[in-house]
């Protein structure tokens, strides 16, 4: 049992890599993040079928911990405005879950024996400092 279209376009997508086809990536010279896509391309494709239920299990886990850390933004939105006070009391929380989604994160990488995305904004924000070429 292979993994799912949607499985796969997931996984890229918790692994920070863009929805752009090969050929569009490399008229935009981006051959790094070329070469580190095509690797997770081929690992998904390639994939041990005995560990395909692990690599499912950890993008659901992503997909559901995403889904929180919107709710919990949301009810944290709602709860200031209705307010109008300022309270940090959904920061605990909402740290809790980004470090959550970034160990789940760590292991899709590991688990497909690839790179979370080396040149992504949202990576450089989230992990800190990333580096062309630090992969």
């Amino acid at each position: 049992m292979a993994l799912l279209a949607r499985q796969k376009q997931r996984a890229r997508y918790h692994l920070a890599y863009t929805q752009l086809t090969t050929l569009t990536g490399l008229s935009l010279g981006m051959a790094v993040i070329t070469k580190a896509k095509l690797i997770v391309d081929t690992n998904l494709l390639n994939l041990d079928p005995i560990a395909e239920p692990d690599v499912i299990a950890t993008i659901d886990r992503l997909d559901c911990n995403e889904k929180q850390r919107d709710q919990l933004a949301a009810t944290m939105a709602s709860g200031l405005s209705a307010s109008g006070a300022t309270k940090f009391a959904y920061e605990e929380p909402l740290h809790l879950l980004e470090k959550r989604y970034r160990e789940y994160q760590l292991r899709l990488a590991d688990q497909l024996g690839a790179y979370i995305n080396p040149v992504s904004n949202t990576e450089a924000e989230r992990g800190g400092h990333v580096v062309e070429g630090d992969y």
